[in-house]
């Protein structure tokens, strides 16, 4: 195999790639999702907290409505109270108000601060939460006043907590990044795989292959496909990694404004994508080809390539299994079925589960399995990609392929 012609079908197969509309497209997509993973949940946070909710308390004992105030330091963006709290004589006044639309909700405080009830049209999860813990503050500052503490404002300073995870584990937010590369590695090894598949078909049944056999062989020619393809795939994650990095610097150096913070993700995480990428995409780029190469029609490909789509779907739904129980004894072991592999072993190392000799082992069955793909895909290209007029099957082309 020469591979100067190998190279020239790979670049040939890069620019044909980068200029098609399809690869601007999934690039742009793919780049809007990731500026919604960053800024999505904040954006939704600060829409949520853009406004000032008023709140009635019913002012007994004295003075809680000005300690509830103290207790609710939020500000919205424009700078005005994120809780207006309004004192009020006694329950009549406080419906009232909320009738009369001067409160949003009502609050109720029980004898010693140790029973309140907070009433609104719709009480939101974001409204009791700050209520709650602003009464639980007042509440435990009145009692140490009472006791004849003075509080000066250190005994509620909150601890500022980092977390180390003794077993690699990331947090819980970073798994929502592992979930999005996760389902990246889902979705680009269905496209490049069918991608691959597409490509060979609609080459060969526009008669360019039989040009291009004249001076190439075809295991060259599939060569050339799968390396061509697969730095496409390379040069879109590049981008969308740019996309990311500019997203990440710009966030921090204005503050950390991002909800998506990446300080306590492994280095191993990203490293892991783009291995388990490249093998899965040269397993199944490899039986892709194999198994859709005899289709004379393009609309014949995605049949034959069902079997492997499958294969992939199945892969990520252990792997979502995966996200919450790694160690689960069907996620490891399917973590080692080289199909299967380069998502569950994926998401098993991104979560810190797997030891060592898992991984190396996982890798060593994806290696020779692509080994193997690769040399019957080799054996099947070549008695297929000429085959015109019928549509063979993966049992005829096995067949041709053990003749030949």
């Amino acid at each position: 195999m020469r591979r100067d012609r190998v190279a020239t079908i790979a670049r040939r197969e890069l620019r044909q790639r980068l200029r098609s509309r399809s690869f601007q497209i999934t690039t742009a997509i793919g780049a809007l999702a990731i500026v919604a993973l960053f800024f999505l949940p904040a954006i939704g946070d600060a829409i949520e907290n853009a406004s000032t909710d008023h709140v009635a308390v019913v002012d007994r004992p004295a003075g809680v409505a000005t300690a509830l105030q103290r207790a609710l330091p939020e500000r919205v963006p424009d700078g005005k109270p994120r809780y207006d709290v309004l004192a009020v004589r006694d329950a009549a006044a406080a419906r009232r108000a909320l009738d009369a639309g001067r409160a949003d909700a009502v609050v109720q405080v029980g004898p010693g601060l140790t029973s309140a009830t907070i009433r609104a049209e719709r009480v939101s999860d974001g409204l009791a939460d700050a209520v709650g813990r602003a009464l639980n503050a007042t509440a435990v500052r009145e009692r140490l006043r009472a006791r004849g503490v003075d509080d000066s404002g250190t005994v509620f300073a909150p601890v500022k907590l980092q977390r180390q995870s003794t077993s690699g584990e990331i947090s819980s937010q970073s798994r929502v990044l592992v979930y999005a590369l996760l389902l990246m590695l889902y979705l680009t090894l269905l496209l490049y795989g069918s991608a691959v598949a597409t490509s060979i078909v609609t080459e060969k049944s526009s008669r360019v292959t039989e040009m291009l056999l004249t001076s190439v062989k075809p295991a060259e020619h599939l060569a050339g496909k799968l390396v061509g393809m697969g730095a496409v795939g390379l040069v879109q994650y590049g981008a969308w990694l740019a996309v990311a990095a500019v997203i990440y610097g710009v966030d921090q150096l204005a503050g950390g404004g991002a909800s998506l913070d990446l300080a306590d993700v492994p280095a191993q995480t990203f490293v892991a994508f783009l291995g388990f990428f490249l093998l899965g995409y040269a397993l199944y780029g490899a039986l892709y080809a194999g198994l859709t190469v005899g289709a004379s029609r393009t609309e014949d490909a995605p049949a034959l390539g069902a079997p492997l789509s499958v294969l992939v779907m199945i892969g990520f739904f252990i792997s979502l299994a995966a996200l919450d129980d790694p160690d689960n004894s069907v996620v490891a072991i399917a973590s080692l079925v080289p199909p299967l592999t380069p998502m569950v072993m994926f998401t098993r190392v991104a979560l810190g589960s797997p030891s060592v000799i898992e991984v190396v082992g996982a890798i060593a069955l994806v290696l020779a399995t692509i080994a193997l793909a690769l040399w019957l895909a080799g054996r099947i290209y070549r008695v297929g990609i000429l085959a015109y007029g019928q549509r063979l099957g993966p049992r005829r082309l096995l067949r041709l392929a053990r003749e030949g």
